[in-house]
Parts: structure tokens; sequence; C-alpha cells
């Protein structure tokens, strides 16, 4: 993925985003609180595998910026990314549109149950 790499950069409109996104009055991630932890799953997503084989849920009310950092992930993937939702995920011919994306990326998980965990 291109990018411009400024080592001086101080990353203030990151910061104002997060901050934003994961005040204590809005928080998304329910086992952490703290920016760092965010800044661990954004960086460990842009990694070119998946050796701890996560999953992250984002879970909250609506209207926590849910989105506005999924928007961030899905920019910072230059929109390289599949939008597959997991009730789907058994099924060899729709996961074929994974392939050589760097993220799959689902805004909203509807109420049907996950089949078979091993699909995932």
């Amino acid at each position: 993925m291109p990018f411009n790499y400024n080592p001086f950069a101080k990353g203030e409109k990151l910061k104002k985003i997060l901050k934003y996104a994961f005040d204590k009055e809005s928080l998304v991630f329910r086992y952490t609180d703290d920016i760092k932890g965010v800044l661990e799953i954004t960086g460990y997503s842009l990694g070119s595998s998946n050796p701890n084989q996560i999953i992250v849920f984002l879970h909250g009310q609506s209207n926590n910026s849910k989105s506005l950092y999924l928007s961030l992930i899905d920019k910072l993937h230059d929109n390289n990314i599949s939008s597959i939702p997991l009730k789907d995920m058994g099924d060899r011919f729709v996961t074929s549109g994974l392939i050589d994306k760097s993220l799959n990326s689902v805004k909203e998980i509807d109420n049907s149950s996950i089949k078979d965990m091993g699909d995932l």
C-alpha cells in the first residue's frame, strides 16, 4: 500500500479522532479503555498476516463512533477490503471475495447465528 511516511509527524489529527471515538462516554472496545490498545489493533490489522488468528468485534450503543473507526481502518487499507458477513464465512464461493484483500470489514452484524465457529 503506497503512503508518504513522515517520521516527524505527530499524528495530532489521528489522536483527536481516537480521543473522540474512544473516550469513556463512547467506549467501543469492551476489553480495553485506552487508545494504546486501539492503536495495537489498528497496527495489527495493517500486518500482512494474522498469526494470532484474531477477530475483532466493535460493540456498543448506536452513535458511539464504531463506524467512524471502521471508516478510518478502511482508509488505512486503501479501501482494499471485503465486506463478507460472518454468517457467509462457511460458503467457499462467497469467501473467494477475501482473496487479495487486506481486511474484511463488516459494519453491521444481523441476529442470525453462526452455525459452525470452525468456519471463522
